[in-house]
């Protein structure tokens, strides 16, 4: 019987820790249901994400969308013919293979039976974070290596310049910006996040100069 109740008390503890570290969600004003933005699965109101945006608009410096600063697209489906031989096109990366410290790969796109060939190549300067999966958040920065691999369904942040990509790249990263890109994920078993997400999302902006302060933090890194 001691026995028993020490397995009960046990499990009852675990629920208790499970019940604790589940997501809480932000009650859901009546105003909002005008909104043309409404969303009502739960996730999106998670305490995690309602703190990053509460951060983001009392910010001591204003905000503006990333749209404004950066394009967003994820290449359209196409029927992907990838051979083993190294003069046909690109070589093909997967979206988990961005994130490694030197990705490699053994298989190539066939550009001349591959459809918007070009859409699917990285360009230096692009911002990578996965479109679909468990795993949203994530970013790689394509420079020089990177650059000459091709990919399909990975969102490719562009920004619409250098200096800002830079500053765009460092705020993704933060916990703010993470929590914000998951914050922005739909479906209901498999995560996915659409260009328009992404787009939407505010961005702190330091000032109508804001490119010497960013200078500065470069050099200094």
């Amino acid at each position: 019987m001691g026995e028993q109740a020490r397995r009960r008390d046990l499990k009852l503890d675990q629920i208790v820790k499970e019940l604790r570290s589940a997501p809480r969600v932000q009650t859901l004003l009546a105003s909002a249901l005008n909104s043309p933005n409404l969303r009502l699965d739960a996730k999106h109101y998670q305490e995690e994400f309602v703190a990053a945006l509460a951060r983001v608009k009392t910010s001591a410096y204003p905000n503006r969308p990333i749209g404004e600063v950066a394009d967003a697209f994820i290449p359209g489906r196409i029927k992907l013919i990838t051979v083993p031989t190294e003069g046909a096109g690109a070589p093909y990366l997967r979206a988990h293979d961005a994130f490694e410290t030197r990705p490699e790969s053994d298989r190539y796109v066939a550009s001349m039976r591959v459809s918007n060939y070009d859409s699917l190549l990285l360009r230096k300067g692009m911002i990578l974070t996965p479109s679909s999966g468990r795993n949203l958040g994530p970013v790689a920065y394509v420079g020089k290596y990177l650059s000459s691999f091709a990919m399909t369904d990975i969102m490719r942040i562009v920004p619409k310049s250098k200096i800002d990509g830079f500053y765009l790249l460092a705020y993704l990263l933060t916990e703010t910006g993470q929590a914000l890109v998951r914050k922005g994920r739909t479906g209901t078993t498999v995560d996915h996040l659409a260009p328009a997400d992404v787009l939407s999302i505010p961005l702190i902006w330091l000032g109508a100069r804001p490119d010497r302060v960013w200078r500065r933090v470069f050099i200094a890194a």
